[in-house]
């Protein structure tokens, strides 16, 4: 698993090293036990449970750690709390969550009202419409993603603040030490070695908390708890890992582009119309991002690849479908305006989710991948939704569906265990590409219908054409200029409720729209970077 993130390097992969994880950094060292406790289940017999009972006994001690480092409340012994390790540990929590997140509180008290709106076998039966399926994207999606996301916010303000207290964005932090400096203290080969890797250690973190911090703000639209990337060359030429730092600069970019994104767009400070937040001028980001990728290094890690691929293609959806919104409010003011439109920002959004939702498909024991990497492909998914919904051809309604269905597969088989965000939302997502599928069926089934019509007036040209109001495929103005005809494309009827990211509330935060109509995904439309 660890490879998967670059938070840790791999000095502990070897067991010679474990002396100082166990003796040196006992909050890295629990923070890995308890992590590994429920991604591998123990071998013999009782193994699934014991590996339960070892992970619930582990966070606890997490939770008793994480108080000492807010508390202050340092031991007389070299095993540190307040230690580069904790840090590194609060990051890797914000990867990978435990499974007590997925419950309340060991000594909360029960809820009166909890206990009185579950089932009961007492009930009479009731009708599945009488659960509303905005409800059930709440309790199964919406929640799990919020708590998880405070839960990371926090993690990573503690991060930031032992940082801090520990002179990781001092300016001496940009000169290395070397060799000579632990020679000259007398001290043995091997503990020169793990002070050495611990230095470089320390000058990894500020570009890592850099970008943890703005991926959690713009999630959660929060202010950035690193406005800047810190003024202090924590990275150069002489370090060990060149690659990694390669991959850390490539990547500090490109958040630093998507947090240009979300401030331009979304800013959560000041309430502003609508309108006016899709008008307002800003940069071309396709040109940056396509700049991004001219200059993206070519990495042998395939993991560190892996992880720019996911964010460049994410970010790209997310920045064109901002212009999707742009060109249904413009439709939407100028009703009368029936000028083609450029589909390039609809396109771009298909061709990037998919690419998301590709990714996932053939990497092997995709249930250790961070919860970064499935955010990433929820937000994709419902941008492939919308973005199918608003007309596209029939080879590539065809794709995306397979893709959807192949996503969804994955997904339902790779699950960690029940209670894991991605098992509930492959349940529901295969609910809403299953209505999708029906409704473009019915379009074409009229499409069908309208066609044959049109060959009998044609046979009598006394009739008058009848127009079908379910189905307007050559109107649609969001077809644009379509080459070869519109016989090989699939529309539904124009909603604006196909684009829009929200609406602002009156204390200027976003509106995700949790009272909608059934089956409605407007509130998680707006997902940002």
């Amino acid at each position: 698993m660890s490879p998967l993130s670059p938070i840790l390097t791999d000095f502990y992969n070897y067991p010679s090293n474990h002396y100082w994880l166990v003796t040196q950094e006992p909050m890295l060292c629990c923070t890995i036990l308890m992590i590994s406790s429920r991604y591998h289940v123990l071998p013999g017999f009782g193994g699934t449970s014991r590996a339960y009972s070892i992970h619930n006994r582990l966070w606890q001690h997490c939770q008793h750690l994480i108080l000492r480092i807010i508390l202050g409340q340092e031991k007389l012994s070299k095993a540190k709390t307040r230690h580069v390790g904790s840090i590194e540990a609060l990051l890797l929590m914000a990867e990978w969550y435990p499974r007590a997140l997925n419950f309340p509180p060991d000594n909360d008290g029960w809820d009166s009202d909890l206990i009185l709106t579950l089932p009961d076998f007492r009930d009479p039966p009731t009708s599945a419409d009488e659960v509303p399926m905005s409800d059930r994207w709440r309790e199964d999606v919406v929640e799990p993603t919020r708590r998880s996301d405070r839960m990371s916010w926090m993690l990573v303000s503690t991060a930031l603040a032992l940082a801090h207290e520990l002179g990781l964005f001092k300016a001496e932090q940009g000169v290395r030490k070397g060799p000579e400096q632990f020679e000259g203290a007398g001290m043995r080969s091997d503990a020169q070695i793990y002070l050495q890797h611990l230095e470089w250690r320390r000058r990894r973190l500020p570009p890592l908390l850099y970008v943890f911090g703005n991926l959690l703000s713009s999630r959660l639209g929060c202010t950035s708890l690193i406005p800047e990337m810190p003024a202090v060359k924590v990275l150069d030429s002489s370090s060990g890992d060149q690659e990694w730092i390669d991959f850390m600069v490539s990547w500090v970019d490109l958040t630093r582009l998507a947090k240009d994104i979300t401030e331009t767009h979304f800013p959560s400070t000041v309430r502003i119309d609508n309108q006016e937040r899709i008008t307002r001028p800003s940069r071309d980001w396709g040109e940056l991002l396509s700049r991004w990728r001219h200059d993206r290094p070519t990495l042998a890690n395939p993991h560190l690849d892996y992880i720019l691929d996911i964010e460049y293609h994410y970010l790209q959806a997310f920045s064109n479908s901002i212009k999707v919104q742009s060109l249904v409010e413009n439709i939407l003011t100028s009703p009368d305006q029936s000028s083609p439109t450029d589909r390039t920002c609809i396109n771009e959004v298909i061709s990037a989710s998919c690419t998301v939702l590709q990714s996932i498909i053939n990497p092997p024991n995709i249930q250790y991948l961070p919860i970064r990497v499935f955010l990433r492909v929820i937000g994709s998914s419902i941008f492939l939704l919308k973005a199918l919904a608003l007309g596209v051809r029939t080879v590539q309604l065809y794709t995306s569906l397979n893709l959807f269905d192949q996503t969804i597969a994955t997904l339902q088989s790779s699950t960690l265990d029940d209670m894991q965000l991605v098992s509930r939302y492959a349940s529901l997502l295969q609910i809403h590409v299953s209505r999708l599928r029906e409704t473009f069926k019915a379009s074409a089934q009229e499409r069908e219908k309208d066609a044959q019509e049109d060959e009998q007036i044609e046979g009598h040209p006394g009739m008058l054409p009848v127009q079908s109001d379910e189905f307007h495929v050559w109107d649609d103005p969001l077809l644009g200029q379509i080459n070869g005809g519109t016989d090989d494309w699939f529309s539904l009827p124009f909603d604006p409720l196909m684009a829009p990211f929200g609406t602002w509330d009156d204390n200027g935060q976003l509106d995700y729209g949790l009272d909608s109509a059934y089956l409605d995904l407007d509130f998680i439309w707006n997902l940002p970077p």
